[in-house]
């Protein structure tokens, strides 16, 4: 009895283990997560143009670029002085622009939300002239009270 018991209670705990352990889906965001206002923190890429900096176009920027999700599925944002508008579409981590954001191919990013502040990345590969290298971009915003 007393191993009938033991092998019960093993396969319970087994069923528990397999199901905890599964693929962690707390990186999983809504759209309705991202709705409201958003001022850019910083919008950085790593190895810009291949030449081994970092930069920050809104780094001396005196008033904060902003990006706004709406609810209609619509994004506007000022991040070099003119209003862009754009659709965005939020697919487990990942947000798909119609159009890029800044650059000619910032228009996915992988999503992080924490709390107050969202951080979007990507990573771009390039060849030129036979050589081929990689820029990181990371946009750092905090919302809007």
């Amino acid at each position: 009895m007393k191993k009938l018991i033991f092998s019960i209670l093993h396969l319970v705990l087994v069923a528990i283990l397999l199901t905890s352990c599964g693929k962690d889906d707390s990186n999983e965001i809504s759209a309705n997560s991202l709705i409201g206002k958003w001022t850019v923190i910083s919008y950085q890429i790593a190895n810009f143009e291949n030449s081994g900096e970092t930069v920050d176009d809104t780094k001396n920027a005196t008033v904060r670029p902003t990006v706004e999700f709406k609810s209609d599925g619509t994004l506007s944002s000022n991040l070099f002085g003119s209003v862009a508008t754009m659709t965005y579409t939020v697919n487990r981590n990942e947000i798909v622009l119609n159009k890029a954001l800044a650059f000619e191919t910032h228009n996915s990013f992988t999503v992080y939300l924490s709390g107050n502040m969202l951080t979007l990345k990507r990573e771009d590969r390039f060849t030129v002239k036979g050589l081929s290298y990689t820029e990181n971009t990371t946009i750092c915003l905090k919302r809007v009270p």
